[in-house]
C-alpha cells in the first residue's frame, strides 16, 4: 500500500510540474494586462500593403530601460543606447513584456559594434507567445555578411526559415533599421525599408494562419558573438477605430493621472489538448488520493466508536480455545529444559493450556529433566 501511495504522489507530482510548465506563463497572459510603457499619443499611423497600422508601443532606450524588462547575458544603457554584450558565447537576450496580437510589424534601430570570439555578430529583433516557445518569429542581422535570416515558427514548427541576400554586406558601426511584418498569414522582413523576404514570393513556404486568439507576450532583441547597440523598439498593429479611440483616451486619462498605460491585450488561445490531458490526469490522481484518505478516516471513526467483530474483541474478554502441546524429545538434555521453559512463560491462559513432554527413550539425562518439571509444575 505504501507503494501505491508513493506512485499515486509522483504522478501527482509529475502531471503538476507538466501542467505548469505548459500553461503557466499562457495564464499570466490571460491575466496579467500588458506591461506599462509610455506611448506615443499622438503618433502617425503606418500605411502598409494597403493597410493602417497603429504604433501600439514605442519604447526609446534614451528613456531608460523597459518597465519590467529582464533577460540574460550582460546589458547596459549607455549614451541613451541599450547595448548588449555577448561575452561568453551564449545569446545575450533582452525582453520587453508586451502582449500584442498576431497581425503585427515589430522594429527596432541597430548598430552592429565588433565582434568577441572571431564569430560574425547577430543581433536578433523576434516575438514569442511565452516561456514555452510554441510561436516564435522575426529576423536576425549578420555583420560582414550580405544575409538576413527570417524565422517563423507556428505550434513549435519552423514553417520559415530562410537565409536570404541583401544589396550590399552589413557593416560595423552603421545603423540599421530591421523590421518584421505579420499580417493575414503572410511575413516580410524588411532592411532599411528595404523588402528583403516576402512569403508571398516563397513558393517553398506553407504555414498555417495563426488565427486571431494568438496571442505574443514577450517581443525581446537578442546579441550573438558580440557588441550590438539598439536605440528603440516599436511595435504596430492593425489600426481599428473604435481600439484606437479607446486607447488615445486612455493615454490622455493616464498623462493627467500621471501612471501608466496597459493596452488591451489579444484574446486567448485556448489550451493544447496535451495540456487538457495531463489536467484530467492530475485531477484523477487528486481524486483517487482523497479517496484512500476518506476510506482511512471512516476506518478510523469506525474502530473507535463502532460495534467490533471478534478479531477487533480485547485480549483479556475473548473466549480462548482449550490448546494441547506435545514436545517429543530424544537425548535433547541440552534444550529440553529451555523449551519448557519458554512453554511455560507463554502468556496465554493457563487453565487452558496443556503442556505434555514426551522422553523418547532417550540415553542422556532428557527424562530427569523432564521429571523435574513435572514435579514442580504438576498442573
Amino acid at each position: 500500500m505504501r507503494k501505491f501511495i508513493a506512485v499515486i504522489i509522483l504522478l501527482a507530482a509529475a502531471c503538476a510540474y507538466f501542467v505548469f510548465m505548459n500553461t503557466g506563463a499562457l495564464e499570466r497572459a490571460r491575466h496579467v494586462p500588458v506591461a506599462t510603457v509610455t506611448p506615443v499619443p499622438d503618433s502617425v499611423p503606418l500605411e502598409m500593403n494597403d493597410t493602417t497600422w497603429a504604433e501600439v508601443m514605442t519604447w526609446e532606450f534614451s528613456d531608460g530601460w523597459f518597465p519590467e524588462g529582464w533577460g540574460w547575458g550582460k546589458w547596459d544603457i549607455r549614451e541613451e543606447l541599450l547595448v548588449g554584450e555577448d561575452p561568453n558565447g551564449d545569446v545575450a537576450v533582452y525582453f520587453l513584456p508586451f502582449v500584442h496580437g498576431e497581425n503585427v510589424i515589430l522594429e527596432t534601430k541597430v548598430k552592429l559594434l565588433r565582434s568577441l570570439d572571431e564569430g560574425l555578430v547577430e543581433a536578433h529583433l523576434l516575438t514569442r507567445d511565452d516561456k514555452a516557445i510554441h510561436y516564435e518569429s522575426g529576423l536576425v542581422l549578420r555583420a560582414d555578411t550580405n544575409r538576413v535570416d527570417v524565422r517563423h515558427m507556428v505550434d513549435t514548427d519552423d514553417c520559415i526559415r530562410r537565409s536570404v541576400e541583401v544589396d550590399s554586406a552589413v557593416q560595423y558601426d552603421k545603423w540599421y533599421v530591421m523590421r518584421f511584418v505579420y499580417h493575414k498569414g503572410g511575413v516580410e522582413a524588411y532592411v532599411d525599408s528595404e523588402l528583403v523576404y516576402s512569403s508571398a514570393y516563397d513558393s517553398t513556404s506553407s504555414c498555417p494562419p495563426l488565427g486571431e486568439e494568438t496571442v505574443y507576450t514577450e517581443p525581446h532583441l537578442s546579441v550573438k558573438s558580440g557588441i550590438a547597440a539598439f536605440e528603440y523598439v516599436k511595435i504596430y498593429g492593425v489600426s481599428k477605430p473604435a481600439q484606437a479611440d479607446s486607447a488615445r483616451a486612455a493615454v490622455v486619462s493616464a498623462e493627467q493621472a500621471d501612471r501608466p498605460v496597459a493596452f488591451p491585450s489579444s484574446a486567448p488561445r485556448q489550451r493544447h489538448w496535451i495540456v487538457q490531458v495531463l489536467l484530467w490526469m492530475l485531477y484523477t490522481v487528486i481524486f483517487l488520493v482523497c479517496v484512500y484518505i476518506v476510506r482511512h478516516y471512516v476506518f478510523t471513526l469506525n474502530r473507535l466508536f463502532g460495534r467490533q467483530r471478534q478479531p477487533y474483541l480485547d485480549v483479556d474478554a475473548a473466549d480462548w480455545p482449550e490448546v494441547t502441546v506435545v514436545i517429543p524429545a530424544h537425548n535433547e538434555e541440552m534444550v529440553i529444559g529451555d523449551v519448557l521453559a519458554a512453554m511455560l512463560d507463554v502468556d496465554y491462559p493457563e487453565e487452558r493450556l496443556t503442556i505434555i513432554p514426551v522422553n523418547d527413550r532417550s540415553k542422556d539425562a532428557t527424562g530427569d529433566i523432564i521429571d523435574d518439571f513435572a514435579r514442580r509444575c504438576p498442573e
